[in-house]
C-alpha cells in the first residue's frame, strides 16, 4: 500500500552563541540516521521573547512514529565533495527518550503537521542537555598549576594575575609582507580562530563548570588548577596568546584590569599528547618581564568508531534505587586479602561466579596487551614461571603486561607476585574461563546481559616520589582508542560504567563518545604513595574535576568516607554518583554505615557472603516489568527474553 508524504515542521526555541547552527537528527534516513554529520540544519525564523526560534519543513511518509532530538553545533564544510561536512557539537539534548511524532495523528488535517514549539533540552517533565563530544575535532587544554608565573622583578612577585587566553590561526604567517616587518604588525591584528570553541575552568567550588573566558582574564590564585579548553578541526594551525593582568582585590567592578604582558604558544610548541613548556613573558614594551610554565594535553577523536546521538546514559542514574552492590573483580581478591575468592580474580570464571550470586555489577580491570589487545588484569607485571632444569623448583620473575601478547599472556603460567617464595608450581593451565588475561570481547560474550560492567582503565602513573607504576607506557589517545572500541562494538544494551584513577584517561573517556558515564577514583593518600597529579590528592579536587569534565560521579576509597561521613552528602549535593571501593566493604558495619548514609555503590569482595539478595537488581526489574506487560495484554507469553530497552547504568524505563 503506497504511504502518504507529509511536510514536518520541526520547531524549537533555544538560545544560541555566534556562530552556532541548531539541527535535527532522528531515527530515519530523512533525518540523519541519528549521525551528527547527517543531521538537518534548521533556519532562524523569528525572536520570540528575546529567544530564537529555529524551524524546518522536512518530508516524511505517514506510515510510522519518528524519534529525534535537537543540537547546536558549528559546522565546516568539506572541500572533498565526496567527504561529510564537519560538525563540532556544542551541546545536545539527552533524555533517555528522545522526542516522538507521528505524521498519523494529523492524517486529517496534513497542513497542521508540525511538532510542538519546544524548549530545547525540556522534555518529558525535565530537561537534559550535556556537552558534546569529538566527532572529528580535537581538544587541546592548557593548565595552568602550582604557582606558573614567575615576575622578575621583586616587587611584581607579590601581585595577583588575571590570564586570559585567545585561540590564533598560525596560518596568518603564510601572509606576512616579509618587506613590511613584524614590527609593524599589532598584536591585535593577529588572526583568531573565530572556528574554535574556548572554555575556561578553575577546579573550585565556584568556577569548575567550564564557561568562556572573562574579557580581562580569569584571577589564577595560589595553588588552584586553571585549565582553558580549545576545539578546533585543525589543531595543526592553532596557536594561542596569552594576555596578563594585574588584579586588583579591592577594585571596584569598574575597574579594567592593568595590561602588563603576553607570551605566545605556537603549534610547534604542542605536539605530544602531554607536555610541558616554559615561554617568556613579554612586557607591553616587547622586553621580556617574567615566564610561565604551561601544560598542554591533547584529546583526539576515535578513528575507527563513530557515536550515534540515539541515546546517551553519561549523566543518568536512577537516585531512588538505593545501592547496587558490584563484585570486586569478580567475586574478589585472590590474593593478600582476608576474604580471599575461591576462584581466581579478573577471570571469567569469577565474573560468572559473581553474577550468579546476584551481582548487580561486576568490576575489573582492562589493559593493553603487546598487539594492543584489550585484555583483562589488575596488575602491570606478571610473574612468570619457569621450571628449573636440574630441579622440580620453579624460578618466578616479573614481565611487564605490556611486553606480551595476548596469545603469550593466555599460554604461560603466570603467578601473581606474592607468590615469589613458592618452590613447587603446577605448570599445568586451568580451564579456559579459569585462566587469566581474557580479552575484553570474551568477557562481554560470556555473562549474562543483565549484569552491569564497571570497567576500570588501568593506566600506569607517577607517584609523588617521581617513580611509574611502569616506564615507557602506552600513548593515551591510542590506548584509550582500542579499548572504547571493543566496549562501543559488543556493550549491546549493557549497563557499562567506565573508571580510571588517571585524570587524563577519564577525560579521554568522556570526549571520546557520549554514551557511557565515567566515575573518576580517588584513594587514601595517607594509606598509598600519593600520586605526581595534582588533581588526585583530596576528594574535592577529584569532585572539582568531575564537575569540570561532565563525569557522572566520583569512586572513592571507604577509608576517606568513614573518616568523614559528611563528605557522601557533600558529593551527592554537587550532582554527583557516588561509588566507594576498598577493605572496608568487607566490613558488614561499615557497608551498613555506608549505605545507610547514601553511597549509590559498593564495591567489595565475596557477594555470595555479603549481599544479602542474591538476585541482579537489573534482572528483577526486568522480570517485574514483562509480568507486568503481559498481564496488560501487551506481550506474548513466550516473548519474555533478554532484550532490553533501557541499558542506563542505573536507571530502568
Amino acid at each position: 500500500m503506497m504511504s502518504s508524504t507529509f511536510d514536518v515542521t520541526f520547531r524549537v526555541k533555544v538560545t544560541t552563541k555566534r556562530g552556532e547552527q541548531v539541527c535535527v537528527v532522528g531515527d530515519c534516513e530523512q533525518l540523519g540516521d541519528w549521525m551528527a554529520h547527517k543531521a538537518l540544519p534548521l533556519s532562524l525564523e523569528r525572536w520570540d521573547n528575546n529567544e530564537e526560534i529555529w524551524s524546518r519543513v522536512v518530508k516524511l511518509p505517514g506510515h510510522r512514529d519518528y524519534q529525534y532530538r535537537y543540537f547546536l553545533c558549528t559546522m565546516r564544510e568539506s572541500d572533498n565533495e565526496d567527504s561529510d561536512k564537519s560538525v563540532l557539537v556544542t551541546k545536545w539534548e539527552t533524555n533517555i527518550k528522545p522526542r516522538t511524532f507521528s505524521p498519523r495523528a494529523y492524517c486529517i488535517h496534513p497542513e497542521d503537521c508540525e511538532t510542538q514549539t519546544s524548549i530545547f533540552g525540556r522534555f518529558d517533565g525535565r530537561t537534559s542537555v550535556s556537552r558534546g563530544w569529538l566527532t572529528s575535532q580535537t581538544e587541546i587544554q592548557l593548565r595552568f598549576y602550582g604557582n606558573p608565573i614567575q615576575m622578575w622583578k621583586a616587587r611584581h612577585r607579590e601581585q595577583m594575575y588575571r590570564i586570559k587566553c585567545t585561540a590564533l590561526d598560525h596560518r596568518y604567517k603564510d601572509f606576512v609582507d616579509v618587506e613590511s616587518g613584524l614590527e609593524e604588525e599589532s598584536r591585535d591584528d593577529l588572526p583568531s580562530c573565530s572556528s574554535t570553541q574556548l572554555w575556561i575552568s578553575v577546579l573550585n567550588d565556584q568556577e569548575s563548570q567550564p564557561e568562556e573566558p572573562h574579557m580581562h582574564g580569569n584571577l589564577l590564585r595560589d595553588g588552584e588548577y586553571m585549565v582553558f579548553r580549545a576545539q578546533t578541526f585543525e589543531p595543526e594551525y592553532l596557536g594561542f596568546q596569552l594576555d596578563f593582568y594585574v588584579h586588583n582585590p579591592s577594585g571596584s567592578p569598574e575597574d579594567v584590569p592593568k595590561h602588563v604582558g603576553y607570551s605566545y604558544l605556537l603549534p610547534f610548541h604542542i605536539q605530544d599528547t602531554l607536555g610541558k613548556k616554559t615561554v617568556p613573558i613579554s612586557g607591553l614594551k616587547h622586553k621580556p618581564i617574567g615566564q610561565i610554565s604551561v601544560e598542554h594535553f591533547i584529546a583526539k577523536p576515535m578513528t575507527n568508531f563513530q557515536c550515534s546521538m540515539e541515546t546517551s546514559f553519561a549523566l543518568h542514574w536512577k537516585r531512588d534505587r538505593g545501592p547496587l552492590d558490584i563484585g570486586h573483580r569478580g567475586m574478589g581478591v585472590s590474593h593478600e586479602s582476608k576474604w580471599l575468592a575461591a576462584v581466581r580474580e579478573n577471570t571469567v570464571a569469577s565474573l560468572a561466579a559473581a553474577s550468579s550470586h546476584g551481582a548487580d555489577f561486576v568490576e575489573f580491570d582492562v589493559q593493553l596487551s603487546k598487539d594492543w589487545i584489550p585484555v583483562v588484569y589488575h596488575d602491570f607485571q606478571v610473574c612468570l614461571a619457569i621450571r628449573k632444569r636440574k630441579t622440580e623448583e620453579h624460578e618466578l620473575f616479573e614481565i611487564p603486561v605490556k611486553d606480551l601478547t595476548a596469545e603469550k599472556l593466555q599460554s604461560m603460567k603466570v603467578a601473581h607476585r606474592t607468590e615469589k617464595t613458592l618452590k613447587h608450581l603446577d605448570i599445568d593451565l586451568e580451564p579456559g574461563d579459569l585462566q587469566p588475561f581474557p580479552t575484553l570481547e570474551r568477557v562481554f560474550e560470556a555473562l549474562d546481559p543483565h549484569v552491569g560492567f564497571n570497567v576500570e582503565i588501568k593506566y600506569a602513573m607517577q607517584d609523588k616520589t617521581g617513580k611509574f607504576e611502569q616506564d615507557h607506557y602506552f600513548e593515551r589517545n591510542m590506548y584509550v582508542d582500542r579499548i572504547l572500541e571493543v566496549i562501543m562494538k559488543e556493550a549491546g544494551t549493557r549497563r557499562v560504567v567506565l573508571s580510571c584513577f588517571d585524570p587524563d584517561v577519564c577525560i579521554l573517556l568522556r570526549l571520546k563518545q557520549n554514551k557511557y558515564p565515567v566515575l573518576f577514583l580517588t584513594q587514601d593518600v595517607e594509606k598509598w604513595v600519593p600520586f605526581m597529579d595534582k588533581r588526585t590528592l583530596s576528594i574535592s579536587d577529584a569532585v572539582h574535576l568531575a564537575r569540570a569534565h561532565q563525569f557522572l560521579g566520583v569512586n572513592v576509597e571507604s577509608e576517606l568516607l568513614l573518616k568523614d561521613l559528611k563528605l557522601v552528602e557533600t558529593i551527592k549535593n554537587m550532582g554527583l554518583v557516588l561509588f566507594c571501593w576498598g577493605d572496608a566493604n568487607n566490613d558488614p558495619e561499615a557497608m551498613k554505615l555506608l549505605k545507610e548514609k547514601g553511597v549509590d555503590a559498593m564495591i567489595h569482595d565475596r557477594i555470595d557472603i555479603f549481599k544479602d539478595n542474591k538476585e541482579n537488581v537489573f534482572k528483577m526489574e526486568y522480570d517485574k516489568k514483562m509480568e507486568l506487560l503481559k498481564d496488560m495484554g501487551m506481550l506474548r507469553g513466550d516473548a519474555h527474553d533478554d532484550n532490553r530497552s533501557d541499558s542506563s547504568p542505573g536507571s530502568s524505563s
